[in-house]
């Protein structure tokens, strides 16, 4: 019996030295790094494997033969690892010669705002899947990575829809602060209003107040929020 008490308190002593281990290798490395060295790819393997993306899709070094020739062509930068379900790595970039033009992107009830755009003209956010190995646009992610909205949940990515308050949930505060809006009492944020153009294959959104997508900001957003709450259809 003493034999088994020993054994037993020696396991408890190695897992918690090999929990403190790897609590102090998480956060020695920095969190983009440690993430990526989870899924067995290096930051440079993946801009690397970017730049092949937009070779492969037409885009190419613009500065060779001019006086910028050596510095950058685009941009790249991860932002967002999903290591459980389907592992996939959400990184922005694009041709640095595309200029600037607001331009957004709804995404079910999300929708991603950026003051510029990027290669292909879109959204300039990337998804790579380490399961087959492949960059899609943000919009293909959508439709063909399951589990692509963590990235919009966990990561904070975009608005969500009728958020009124930015608590990045729909609760019966936010229809109470339209119906304030809608009546006077209260006015509507000012970045309420969509500047720019929708992405391609995106459907057209003028408010983000604009929960049942009708293109006005009234009293049925509100209804639509309580609906959804409620559990019903809108």
């Amino acid at each position: 019996m003493k034999v088994l008490f020993k054994f037993l308190v020696l396991l408890i002593i190695i897992s918690m030295f090999v929990t403190l281990c790897a609590s102090v290798y998480a956060t020695e490395i920095p969190r983009e790094e440690y993430a990526l060295l989870t899924s067995e790819i290096h930051v440079e393997e993946l801009k690397s494997k970017f730049e092949k993306y937009l070779n492969s899709n037409g885009i190419y070094n613009t500065l060779e033969g001019t006086e910028f020739e050596g510095e950058p062509w685009y941009t790249f930068k991860e932002h967002y690892y999903n290591t459980s379900e389907n592992e996939y790595i959400l990184v922005s970039g694009g041709d640095i010669g595309v200029g600037p033009m607001p331009i957004y992107g709804v995404y079910g009830d999300y929708c991603v705002v950026l003051t510029n755009h990027s290669f292909p003209y879109g959204i300039g956010y990337y998804v790579y899947s380490a399961e087959d190995d492949e960059f899609y646009t943000l919009r293909q992610a959508w439709t063909e990575i399951d589990g692509i909205e963590n990235v919009f949940k966990d990561y904070a990515l975009g608005v969500l829809i009728g958020d009124m308050n930015g608590d990045r949930s729909l609760n019966i505060k936010d229809a109470t602060e339209i119906q304030k809006c809608v009546s006077g009492i209260s006015a509507f944020p000012a970045d309420d209003e969509i500047e720019g153009i929708a992405e391609s294959r995106s459907v057209e959104l003028k408010y983000l107040s604009d929960f049942n997508r009708d293109g006005e900001r009234n009293v049925k957003d509100a209804t639509a929020i309580q609906k959804k709450i409620a559990g019903l259809e809108y």
